[in-house]
């Protein structure tokens, strides 16, 4: 196998403490994929991209229809609940990328009981 070029965003490629002589030239390519593609940390990163942005429509379209919500006031003397978005690039076996996903995650840890539900 020929080595790939690393990207100079990548501080800790996964090449240099791997050996990968004995990978399937698919498993090869998918452990390249997972090594040159980044996910963004932040929404506000995410956003910025068009196909994070298309991951996080079809994941708040997906919440909706699934009737995972409703849109409330709080109660008074309630705090809000903390959310986080996770994005993830989803590949196939061959490397290629499979898809972009969204995930919108409430931090549960941070309810009290009889303060945050």
């Amino acid at each position: 196998m020929t080595h790939i070029d690393q990207t100079p965003a990548v501080k800790y490629p996964i090449t240099n403490y791997v050996d990968c002589g004995f990978l399937s030239s698919l498993h090869y390519a998918f452990l390249t994929a997972l090594d040159t593609t980044h996910d963004p940390c932040t929404f506000a990163g995410a956003i910025k991209d068009p196909k994070w942005w298309h991951a996080t429509n079809l994941e708040l379209r997906a919440l909706e229809t699934n009737g995972t919500w409703d849109i409330t006031s709080i109660p008074s003397g309630k705090n809000n609940i903390i959310c986080k978005r996770l994005f993830k690039t989803k590949f196939n076996v061959d490397g290629s990328i499979e898809r972009h996903k969204a995930r919108l995650v409430i931090l549960g840890c941070t309810q009290q009981y009889g303060i945050g539900y």
